[in-house]
């Protein structure tokens, strides 16, 4: 009978998986292909500069698109209609006149400019004699209104009739302004600010209505009625014309792209939110994320037109992004994302039949399960250890381990910003120059300081261990450990001090033996500098390496050291001979000990030369934190850790192998 049950639970498995294999492959099959092939197109049209803004005549078929050079540019069909290249800076905001015959643009070579769109003459110059942010242009033609910055926390709100004329000057001293639009019927005026406040005021600047967002408003469209506001935490808010919200919501910005604004697509409410780095965000009408992509560089502005959204990149890409294109792909990936969670439950399903199917694994299991519950209580007092390990041990281990290979730093910090270079940070590594000499520095202290740790701490734990009485044993311990508690910086600068070339011990001692010829600026001589670090921390009598030698050399069994007497051995011979081959796992603990620290090390070198004079002192662990703590190379300093690390697991492997075969 369980013969027959185990059987029919292995059938049952085989059908899960197959069943649970079968469904994955077919979702993600059905889900590449659902998705339309022109989602987005490239609009291979040449404006001669890098996009900056845009305006679309249906009308006319005519698409206008503004440079940061200066160039306004009108194409239909993909082909030039005309070009005008008088503007003096780049064009922030373009906006066309309700009458169909006449293009606004707000230039920040502090001009608004008006061409007639028919041949792209210019028959309006406005010098508004500052830095233009945004402008609007009400229904009837009649207003221009102007939003400019003049410095820090100064703008002003300006409105000039058909001719040019200044009408009205309403100066804010304590905000920056970002945008303005006119109300669809022309009777007021929306600005949006640095502040995140959305202001309906009239012409002259009185306020109507106040609505806060709590963040910078980068983008504020009017469509028919309902004011979408983007701001720069990725936040979205649909007001009515009474500021009453319709919707809020931030976009899942889990890279920290930089926001640079966005746009509404008024026929299915789709919003959509561009970044510094390139990213597009898409939220459908319900607010749930339905499209994100990179193009690259900056997305500077934002047409919807019909059922597509053209936005353009400061690197001269324009785009069309179909809307219902990528709602449907939204829709369908719903049910694939249903029949994907269908498929791994039954797999699932099937590994559990398949470990109740097969009798030795089914013992094991079981017995595993049986431990794991019986120390139930262990397991879950040690989680909060074990999560706090992750969260600030492994975690910056897994971080360097990805992040070796990117270009991450204090400029591409943010997610949005980090791309994969692949092995250009090792390939830099190789290639530069501190990072040679520092291996070649790190292994002479490397020598030096397994010399020092072996040595003289060895000795005198002999030495200790060799005195008769208890209390002389005791109080040279005492004295030999008492410095441990001194922090090991504080006897850095102590050096420091001492190699003071005017004021320091070494020089002065010097010059009172009438030796001044020896004198030398010791830290500040690429000839001297290296070994005089090597030298610091003379007689190396080190607290640590001394109570491990000395505890290995109590351990020896007294009746060892009495026989080796007996027999006419002396003392040298009884150390050579006996003590040191028996305590010699104790001195290569000490040796690893002082190889790991040696590689680690940074901020004895930092302290007394921060790696010179020139780069006579630099070692790779210096070079790490330089280029986090000042360069900002985030990416190649994971890779130099990496390289450390490895050197080091290499070095001790080996060490291992070797004492293996040694034991053998």
């Amino acid at each position: 009978m369980h013969m027959k049950k185990r059987r029919l639970f292995r059938i049952i498995a085989a059908v899960c998986l197959v069943l649970g294999i079968l469904g994955l492959l077919f979702a993600v099959r059905a889900e590449k292909n659902a998705a339309p092939d022109e989602t987005v197109r490239r609009l291979e049209l040449d404006t001669g500069g890098k996009n900056r803004s845009l305006a679309y005549d249906e009308e006319k078929d005519l698409l206008i698109v503004g440079t940061h050079e200066g160039i306004v540019t009108a194409f239909r069909d993909g082909e030039t209609v005309w070009q005008n290249a008088e503007a003096a800076g780049a064009h922030a905001a373009l906006v066309l006149g309700a009458s169909g015959e006449t293009l606004y643009s707000g230039n920040e070579g502090m001009h608004i400019y008006g061409y007639r769109l028919a041949d792209g003459e210019i028959f309006l110059d406005i010098n508004v004699q500052r830095l233009v942010a945004d402008i609007a242009v009400s229904p009837d033609e009649s207003r221009i209104a102007v939003v400019t910055n003049t410095g820090q926390s100064k703008s002003n709100l300006l409105v000039y009739d058909a001719a040019g004329e200044l009408l009205f000057n309403t100066a804010y001293k304590s905000t920056t302004l970002r945008q303005v639009a006119y109300s669809p019927d022309g009777a007021s005026l929306l600005t949006g600010n640095k502040k995140g406040e959305l202001r309906r005021v009239t012409e002259e600047g009185e306020e109507l209505a106040l609505y806060k967002t709590g963040y910078d408003i980068l983008s504020l469209r009017d469509y028919d009625g309902q004011i979408l506001c983007v701001c720069s935490d990725g936040s979205y808010h649909l007001l009515t014309e009474d500021f009453t919200c319709l919707r809020t919501v931030r976009i899942n910005n889990d890279i920290n792209a930089s926001i640079t604004g966005g746009a509404m697509d008024p026929a299915t409410g789709t919003v959509f939110v561009g970044s510094e780095q390139g990213y597009l965000f898409a939220n459908s009408a319900e607010d749930l994320p339905v499209y994100r992509e990179t193009f690259s560089s900056r997305i500077t502005d934002y047409l919807p037109v019909g059922d597509e959204l053209w936005f353009t990149t400061i690197t001269n890409g324009l785009y069309s992004l179909s809307v219902p294109a990528i709602l449907h792909t939204e829709k369908g990936s719903s049910v694939w994302t249903v029949m994907r969670a269908a498929s791994y439950a039954l797999c699932g399903a099937g590994l559990v039949f398949l470990i109740l199917g097969i009798e030795w694994l089914r013992k094991r299991v079981g017995r595993l399960l049986f431990r794991v519950w019986r120390n139930r209580m262990a397991y879950v007092f040690l989680l909060p250890t074990f999560v706090l390990l992750y969260f600030f041990a492994y975690r910056g281990i897994f971080v360097a381990l990805t992040r070796a290979f990117t270009n991450w730093s204090k400029t591409n910090y943010h997610q949005a910003d980090i791309s994969f270079v692949g092995l250009d940070n090792f390939k830099t590594m190789l290639t530069d120059s501190y990072f040679r000499v520092g291996i070649k520095n790190l292994a002479i202290l490397m020598v030096v300081n397994i010399l020092k740790a072996v040595t003289v701490p060895l000795l005198i734990a002999w030495l200790i261990y060799n005195i008769k009485s208890d209390k002389s044993k005791f109080a040279h311990r005492f004295l030999f450990v008492f410095p441990i508690v001194i922090p090991g910086v504080i006897n850095v600068m102590i050096w420091q001090k001492i190699y003071d070339p005017s004021t320091g011990l070494l020089n002065n001692l010097l010059g009172i033996m009438g030796m001044q010829s020896w004198q030398r600026v010791w830290l500040g001589d690429p000839k001297t500098a290296l070994a005089s670090i090597m030298f610091a921390g003379f007689p190396f009598v080190a607290a640590l390496p001394m109570l491990i030698y000395y505890g290995a050399l109590g351990n020896i069994g007294e009746e060892i050291i009495e026989s080796a007497l007996i027999d006419g051995a002396g003392r040298h011979k009884i150390f050579w001979k006996i003590q040191l081959p028996l305590i010699w796992p104790q001195v290569s603990l000490v040796v690893t000990l002082v190889f790991i620290s040696t590689m680690q090390d940074y901020y004895t070198i930092y302290i007394m030369t921060a790696g010179g004079p020139g780069i006579s002192t630099y070692v790779p662990a210096l070079e790490l934190y330089m280029n986090i703590a000042q360069f900002g190379k985030y990416g190649y300093a994971s890779a130099l850790g990496i390289t450390l690390t490895l050197c080091t697991l290499a070095v001790l492997g080996l060490s291992r192998l070797l004492r293996k075969k040694e034991a053998e």
